[in-house]
């Protein structure tokens, strides 16, 4: 066995008691009831809410996964995501603040409770829940895929992909079981420091020793090996201009669509913990993004050949990243996917036991059934990561445009209050059954460039609108929530009073089971 090895067995073995540590702190301030496991009672401090966002947006689909889709399609990545993740700061400021309020009036758990609230119907809820539950499984699996992958070639498969993929699985069940958002949320933060960290550094000192700190340099490099790499639609024709819009629209809400980020509103003590996380989002992304960047981009310049995308990152820091540091960045990496990992089981299970159980469980029975249903996703996730694509980025593009499809219900909740309960339904229906036929049938349809899940989205949106208009609306339920978010979101002496009075029924609403 090498040194490396060796010294990777030490550390993970150290990472992870030290979060086990965490895990059973947390676990002693975590009641047993629904939102103390899955939101920590609304409780999460400013500095580690930020962190924790961030940790869940930045995953290793960045600097894994992302610097592989640079490496081999070029820069149309930046557009899709640089631009879309940093524009969601504007979807925290519309949508998330809105949830944030009616969660701490209501109790909700997960944003799917505010679907069925205000359409009147735990179908909605339900269905927005399966499609959560199924097609989250994929982007689960990319955490998985990236960080074995990883491992696997630095110690030269002397720790087996395989055996990598199950350690991770492993330790996202205990933290996720144990203390449940308190943990996560505090292991989040310090994974969250150490991944941006590791990566500002890394990609400092290859753009210094390679490219003499100039991205122009960089760039003609690239444009000499393979010039396509700068255009678009790339090198391989995948970003068409329609593809490009069609998945920057898909990213660009994954506020509302992906569990684990929408979640993370319900899990805020304040405005100013809300405030800081909101510029977080805006801010991390610009962070992290052209780390992956340059690291890809610039491998492309130095090792035009690899086999895979995905070789790029390990490429790179074996050529110029002095050991102790590839040390480092294989943890920021592992952090980054645990991270991740553990924050979407997380959410899955708030669905589980407050969307998809029937309605009037026992609490301390449904955060049970909901614990076994984040087992057998994990277990799922698992098997599904041991045959993965070529690309692992193929994987969260499946996991976030199949979401997408029940946004346009969504959208309708806050913003039109004519939507009704059967045109939400029917939304979410016809945009998923789409996407999948179009997407996943024996016989793929396109039209023009446009990826699927553009189509499924507008057809959602279409169907939302024509079904609305011919049932008979019941606008109550919209009046008496958007009518208190108006009434509270211009921070008067009036929204104070009402924000106050929420936050004591807030707190006094939770049933402590212990």
């Amino acid at each position: 066995m090498s040194g490396i090895t060796i010294a990777m067995w030490c550390i993970m073995v150290g990472l992870a008691a030290l979060f086990l540590c965490i895990a059973v702190y947390s676990s002693k301030s975590t009641k047993k009831n629904m939102a103390s496991h899955y939101i920590a009672d609304g409780g999460v401090s400013p500095f580690v809410a930020t962190m924790s966002m961030g940790a869940t947006l930045m995953s290793a689909f960045v600097l894994v996964g992302l610097s592989g889709f640079f490496y081999t399609h070029g820069v149309g990545s930046w557009v899709y995501v640089g631009w879309s993740n940093s524009a969601m700061f504007l979807l925290t400021i519309v949508f998330g603040y809105r949830i944030w309020i009616l969660g701490r009036k209501n109790g909700y758990v997960t944003p799917l409770q505010f679907l069925s609230d205000r359409y009147q119907t735990r179908w909605a809820g339900i269905i927005a829940g399966i499609i959560t539950v199924i097609f989250m499984v994929p982007y689960m699996a990319l955490q998985l895929v990236g960080v074995g992958k990883l491992i696997s070639v630095l110690t030269d498969g002397q720790i087996s992909y395989y055996a990598v993929i199950v350690i991770v699985a492993f330790l996202g069940l205990i933290l996720t079981q144990v203390g449940g958002m308190r943990t996560v949320a505090r292991t989040d933060a310090i994974q969250g420091v150490f991944m941006f960290t590791i990566g500002l550094v890394i990609c400092f000192i290859i753009l210094g020793k390679e490219f003499d700190f100039s991205l122009a340099k960089l760039f003609a490099r690239v444009e000499a090996v393979d010039p396509e790499v700068l255009s678009i639609p790339g090198p391989n024709g995948f970003y068409t201009w329609g593809r490009l819009f069609s998945i920057t629209v898909a990213a660009f809400f994954m506020p509302l669509s992906q569990m684990q980020i929408s979640s993370r509103y319900l899990t805020v003590r304040d405005k100013k913990s809300f405030r800081m996380m909101m510029v977080g989002t805006a801010i991390i992304p610009i962070i992290a993004i052209p780390a992956a960047m340059m690291i890809g981009l610039g491998a492309k310049a130095v090792f035009p050949a690899l086999a895979s995308g995905d070789d790029a990152f390990m490429s790179m820091l074996l050529a110029y990243i002095p050991l102790p540091l590839i040390i480092c960045a294989v943890l920021a990496v592992f952090a980054a996917s645990l991270s991740t990992l553990d924050s979407m089981v997380l959410s899955l299970g708030s669905v589980i036991g407050k969307d998809l159980l029937p309605g009037g469980m026992e609490e301390k029975k449904a955060l049970k059934f909901s614990q076994a249903g984040m087992i057998v996703l994990l277990v799922i996730t698992t098997v599904f990561s041991f045959n993965p694509p070529q690309l692992i980025v193929t994987l969260s593009l499946a996991s976030y445009t199949a979401t997408l499809q029940f946004v346009p219900a969504v959208i309708g909740a806050y913003f039109w209050k004519r939507a009704t309960k059967q045109g939400a339904i029917a939304s979410m229906i016809v945009g998923i059954v789409s996407y999948c036929i179009l997407n996943y049938g024996p016989y793929k349809i396109a039209f023009g460039s446009f990826d699927q899940c553009l189509w499924g989205f507008l057809f959602g949106c279409i169907t939302l609108v024509v079904v609305s208009l011919l049932t008979r609306p019941h606008p109550e339920r919209f009046h008496e929530l958007m009518g208190y978010v108006d009434k509270v979101y211009p921070y008067n002496e009036e929204g104070a009073a009402l924000e106050a009075e929420a936050e004591r029924a807030y707190h006094s609403r939770t049933p402590d089971t212990e």
